[in-house]
């Protein structure tokens, strides 16, 4: 998956934060929006087609966490370009020092 469409994702995914709750027999994420609970998912929590607890925490904690993993992963990108860049610039400066300096040798 491309980062991309990871942003095409969360872009149209409930808003966040999330929450779990998987008391009384249901699995739920709900979203929070100024402190108010928004729209939810739930489901019964039986016949183990709904996610354990470790994996309910780390799918509600996802929503929060993805945006600033892709703004993270930019940001390296970004940075490995222009380091790309300047490092070709770099080389380029590097190769005409030393040209003349072979030419300071000449006799």
């Amino acid at each position: 998956m491309t980062l991309d469409e990871i942003e095409k994702l969360i872009a149209t995914a409930t808003p966040g934060p999330w929450i779990y709750n998987g008391t009384g027999g249901y699995v739920a994420f709900f979203s929070v929006t100024n402190g108010e609970i928004g729209n939810y998912i739930s489901a019964p929590n039986s016949g183990g087609l709904n996610p354990s607890a470790p994996d309910a925490a780390f799918i509600a904690a996802s929503r929060e966490l993805m945006p600033r993993m892709v703004k993270a992963l930019r940001t390296l990108e970004w940075i490995a370009e222009h380091s790309i860049i300047e490092c070709g610039r770099w080389t380029e400066a590097v190769m005409k020092s030393r040209e003349a300096l072979a030419d300071l040798e000449q006799p």
